[in-house]
């Protein structure tokens, strides 16, 4: 039998013969299987993740589940079938073919998304029609990969040989390997590898191995496990994982090896056995369960959480020996009692204990759970689980007890009837708060605790099965609705026992009622009682939006005065989404669009109705208006200038003045009335006008302050009137002043430059009677030229001597500059000057020094044309300077009338000549009173005077809003003069140019 419970606390079971049964605690379910058949078979039963049913198992004949049948091809075959969780058939599929298929392991894999099933063919062997395969020998072990739409993925023969192979129980461990437990007669060979074959060392004595294949089937590695009895009765019975180290459990009869730990028996009967190998098949220990007597048997074994193993199984023997622990039968007479014994991990016995009654009892499954077993078989007597004594109705009856993990039993339960009740298989389910047991009964009727069921055919040879939950109800659940806005309390919660009766209540806040009502947000628990005393809690949270709140995440304002085309978006946060919108102008969309200047107000809603509440102000750009600015400029000039000042409206702007200037500041305005249109980029426009008028002459008078002769307490004074105040001062001091009246004057000259607010200007000098700033002018070889700032006083006088001396000579002057004669040439001198006023001499200034020049760097030399000669003038150069004059001869070629032009310093321009005329021209120098010998005359022509008249007036290009460019023809003039007036006006502008 087998059992397994799904993922909502029903269970499913099935038994031999008797098809597949659901229990949801309610309602008991039989899905038949063949009918009237009891060679049909479910062996095992598997739940995936979505609550779909897999059961594997054995049929003769014909297998009808609703509108599927499928019939054996030979003996008997097997099949696997898929239930939804309804009990549905969704698909069958068969293996079989000639000879007769047993089915023995099915696992899923631990992704959830395949089958893995192991099983006996002795023929030949199809998979769904798919794979075929062909025996060996007598019998093979397959193995065979479905996906879970039922398509077979994949098939082999595991293990296969020239006779028996038997078995193939199968588990998966962490790495999704495929380990298999099982016998076989004279030799093993495993799927895709020659390196795992095993031979026995005993002819036609059944072995003992254990191997592990990848999930394509192939074979990994292989054990050996020698066994030397006859019997061919014992196998590996189960096999399980932890930790991916795997525990095997059976019986065996002789002597078994496993890689040289070994154990035997000489009774010639069978024994136990539980060893553990390593995850490559390493043995780690190895233990006997063994009798002094007669026949033991392991039927089961699980393991708990921490690797634990809890094993169940029979003796017959007088004692049983569990390491060192021994177990007495209750009877002498060859019966069998019930033994359990835990081992931990590493193989130590942690306990055994054995049940029993004198009669014939057995165990056929085992379960753990958070520390607690059960176990279900059968007795035939009155049996004693420590306190708990059960009496026997019949031939056997069933038994489910319950130890802790100590071994000490908790309670003890029984199925009873007249004929034969058997236990055949328990499980925890899954909130370890019950378990369940299910079996098969001959009896005519069957008692439950004060439950009795009829069997369905009177005739004391057909079995009925039946399944029992013994324990608490599973627990509560608790449904609850949430507050739907935050701070307020219409929270619920009901709580609702998972199975019905009688329950009272009692809930954290005192409340005593199933459901609770008004509740504000927090963790509510409730206590569940049943009437018999059971209890469950359970909790609930119940929780509240977050505040609803809401602001405004972008807006976009009126982009131009008077327009609509501004927008606003408001985003609500907490509460419960989805979100409504309502705004103030009746949108409904959480951007309110083409909007004009003003404010807004919106509200948002929530899922459940809750609201909230925000504004935004949407502004536009104030209507475009400006000032104009200006610069009236200068008394009688056209340098005026106006500016517009454009504010608010619509950056940018654009101007338009109404003399066609286009820029914001219109120049070159003469005074008079000006309009501009200023145009923002909304193409809103504003007119302004203004008039611009003549300032009056920028004009100063002056004062002044003499300096004493002795020191520097001179002041000079200007008074600006009309332009444009303020006004600002520039002196010429050094350094330099900034104020109406400049100080500390030593002497000389000076100048102020007056500078109105429209950059007017005006200029005024002064000359002061104390001479300074003393300096050399120019020199000859025999004279030298001085200046000084100062005029006025009475005299001047200049000291000279030469550098090096103390003789004095002096000069008493009146006005700069003056030349002092008779100098020696190549001599440096130094010079001071005195100022004299009215008998009073001021000190001598500091001397300056200089060098007249030496007599032949004088001399002209080289006289030469200088550039082209034009109809009126002509430009001579030479060589040398620094003499007291050059006199230049000029007469027309041919002619002996000359004329004398005395120059100071080359070159030398002649004007006033005639055009087209041959001219010569000589020079000589005038020096330390005498003039040297005329030079040797140079000749040149002037231009035809028809080349210079200017004809053709043009303008050239295009005018600028105050400038134009002029052209004409004719060249060589000494100027031309230009005439402008505007178009009818009589005021005219005369522009003289070359």
């Amino acid at each position: 039998g087998y059992s397994i419970e799904d993922a909502d606390g029903n269970l499913w079971f099935g038994s031999n013969g008797e098809g597949l049964y659901k229990y949801d605690g309610k309602l008991f379910v039989h899905f038949g299987m063949e009918q009237g058949l009891s060679s049909n078979t479910i062996y095992s039963i598997l739940q995936d993740n979505t609550g779909n049913y897999y059961v594997y198992g054995n049929f003769n004949g014909t297998v009808n589940q609703d509108l599927t049948s499928i019939s054996t091809l030979g003996g008997q075959d097997i099949f696997l079938s898929k239930y939804n969780s309804n009990g549905d058939i969704l698909w069958m599929k068969q293996i079989g073919g000639t000879g007769s298929e047993t089915s023995i392991g099915i696992c899923m894999n631990h992704a959830g998304d395949a089958l893995i099933v192991s099983g006996q063919t002795n023929g030949n062997c199809s998979f769904d029609g798919m794979f075929p395969i062909s025996t060996s020998g007598l019998n093979d072990i397959f193995l065979s990969k479905f996906d879970l739409n039922g398509n077979c993925l994949w098939s082999s023969k595991a293990v296969y040989g020239a006779d028996h192979q038997i078995g193939g129980a199968i588990t998966i461990d962490n790495n999704e390997n495929i380990v298999m437990a099982g016998a076989f007669k004279v030799d093993a060979s495993f799927n895709n590898n020659p390196a795992s074959d095993l031979s026995s060392s005993y002819l036609g004595i059944r072995q003992y191995f254990v191997a592990e294949f990848d999930q394509n089937g192939d074979n990994i590695w292989s054990k050996l496990i020698n066994c030397d009895d006859a019997s061919n009765s014992t196998n590996i019975k189960t096999v399980t994982t932890y930790n991916n180290e795997y525990y095997c459990t059976g019986q065996y009869t002789g002597n078994l090896d496993v890689d040289g730990f070994a154990i035997g028996n000489a009774t010639g009967l069978s024994d136990g056995f539980v060893f553990k190998l390593d995850t490559y098949g390493n043995i780690q220990w190895l233990k006997e369960i063994k009798g002094t007597s007669s026949i033991e048997s392991i039927t089961k074994h699980c393991s708990d959480a921490t690797g634990n193993l809890f094993i169940t199984g029979n003796f017959q023997s007088d004692d049983l020996n569990l390491d060192g622990t021994i177990l007495t039968n209750k009877t002498t007479t060859s019966k069998s009692d019930v033994f359990i014994a835990k081992y931990n991990s590493s193989g130590t016995l942690q306990w055994a204990k054995s049940v029993g009654s004198t009669g014939d009892d057995k165990s056929t499954d085992i379960s753990t759970y958070n520390g607690n077993v059960i176990l279900t078989g059968s007795y035939s007597d009155v049996i004693d689980f420590d306190s708990f004594s059960l009496t026997n109705a019949g031939a056997t009856d069933a038994f489910i007890a319950e130890c802790d993990d100590n071994g000490t039993f908790l309670n003890a339960l029984q199925a009873a009837g007249t004929k034969n009740d058997v236990g055949e298989a328990c499980i925890y389910l899954n909130n370890g708060r019950n378990f369940l047991t299910a079996g098969d009964f001959y009896s005519t009727s069957l008692t439950i605790g004060t439950n009795t069921f009829t069997n369905s055919v009177q005739d004391l040879t057909t079995r009925d099965a039946y399944l029992a939950r013994y324990g608490c109800f599973d627990g509560t659940t608790i449904n609850s609705t949430s507050i739907t806005c935050n701070g307020l309390n219409n929270g619920t919660a009901t709580a609702t026992p998972t199975q019905t009766g009688s329950y009272t209540y009692l809930w954290s806040n005192s409340e005593t009622t199933a459901t609770i009502q008004n509740l504000s947000a927090g963790v509510y628990s409730v206590t569940v009682t049943s009437s018999g005393s059971c209890t469950a809690t359970a909790s609930v949270t119940i929780t509240e939006p977050s505040a609803l709140t809401s602001s405004i995440t972008g807006s976009t304002n009126v982009s131009c005065y008077g327009v609509n085309n501004g927008s606003a978006t408001v985003t609500p946060t907490g509460g419960t989404s989805p979100y409504t919108y309502l705004w103030s102008n009746s949108q409904t969309d959480a951007t309110a669009v083409n909007l004009v200047a003003g404010s807004y107000s919106v509200t948002s809603y929530d899922n459940n109705g809750c609201s909230t509440f925000t504004f935004v102000t949407i502004t536009e750009p104030a209507a475009l208006t400006a000032t104009i600015s200006q610069n009236n400029g200068c008394n009688g000039s056209c340098n005026k200038s106006a500016t517009a000042n454009p504010t608010n409206g619509t950056p940018p702007y654009s101007y338009s003045w109404s003399n066609s200037q286009t820029d914001v500041t219109a120049t070159a305005l003469c005074a008079g009335n000006y309009t501009v249109t200023i145009t923002d980029g909304c193409l809103n426009t504003f007119v302004q006008s203004v008039t611009i008028t003549e300032p009056t002459v920028l004009d100063a008078t002056t004062s002044q302050v003499e300096p004493s002769l002795s020191s520097c307490d001179g002041t000079a004074t200007v008074s600006p009137t009309g332009g444009t105040s303020p006004y600002t001062y520039l002196w010429n001091t050094s350094p330099s002043q900034s104020t109406a009246t400049a100080t500390g004057i030593c002497g000389g000259i000076c100048a102020v430059t007056v500078t109105d607010a429209n950059n007017c200007t005006i200029t005024k000098a002064y000359t002061f009677k104390k001479a300074i700033n003393l300096r050399v002018v120019g020199t000859t070889t025999n004279t030298a030229t001085f200046a000084w700032d100062g005029n006025g006083a009475t005299s001047y006088r200049l000291r000279f001597n030469k550098v090096g001396e103390t003789t004095y000579f002096y000069s008493n002057v009146y006005t700069s500059p003056n030349t002092r004669q008779l100098l020696d040439p190549n001599t440096n001198y130094e010079c001071c000057i005195t100022t004299n006023e009215s008998g009073v001499y001021s000190p001598y200034s500091s001397p300056v020094t200089f060098a007249t020049l030496n007599n032949t760097s004088v001399l002209a030399q080289n006289l030469r044309l200088e550039g082209t000669p034009t109809s009126s003038s002509a430009t001579v150069a030479w060589d040398g300077s620094g003499a007291s004059s050059y006199q230049l001869r000029l007469n027309i070629l041919g002619s002996t009338t000359y004329s004398y032009k005395t120059a100071y310093a080359s070159p030398y321009t002649f004007d006033l000549l005639l055009p087209n005329t041959n001219y010569e021209c000589c020079i000589r120098t005038f020096n330390g009173g005498t003039y040297t010998s005329i030079s040797s005359p140079i000749s040149f022509t002037t231009a035809n005077e028809v080349t210079v008249v200017a004809t053709n007036l043009r303008v050239e290009g295009t005018p600028g809003t105050n400038s134009v460019t002029m052209a004409w023809d004719g060249s060589g003039a000494d100027y031309y003069r230009l005439r402008f007036n505007k178009s009818g006006s009589t005021s005219m502008l005369t522009v003289r140019g070359r």
